[in-house]
């Protein structure tokens, strides 16, 4: 659980776990995915509705993706995959 003002994020991590298709594998390092989305009731700085695949959220997914690749020691893990989830509970206008 991050808070930092009014904005309250909450992040799992599952892994190192096996990739499920061959395909997905890379044989010198895992796989990193990561995923955010903000909770239903969260109340967002603007009136729109939210939805799973809205830009912003894909944006900030791809940004905290290639900060993760360069804090964790990917080749530890070769060929599995590691999950990262952030769901946003709490928003006060301002992205973490």
């Amino acid at each position: 659980l991050v808070e930092m003002g009014l904005t309250v994020a909450m992040a799992t991590v599952t892994g190192p776990v096996a990739c499920q298709r061959r395909s997905d594998e890379l044989p010198d390092r895992a796989i990193l995915d990561v995923s955010v989305q903000q909770a239903p009731f969260a109340p967002s700085g603007d009136r729109r509705v939210t939805s799973n695949n809205d830009r912003r959220l894909m944006e900030l997914g791809h940004l905290l993706k290639r900060a993760l690749e360069a804090a964790l020691l990917l080749n530890l893990y070769p060929k599995s995959r590691l999950q990262v989830s952030v769901i946003i509970l709490a928003e006060d206008g301002g992205r973490l």
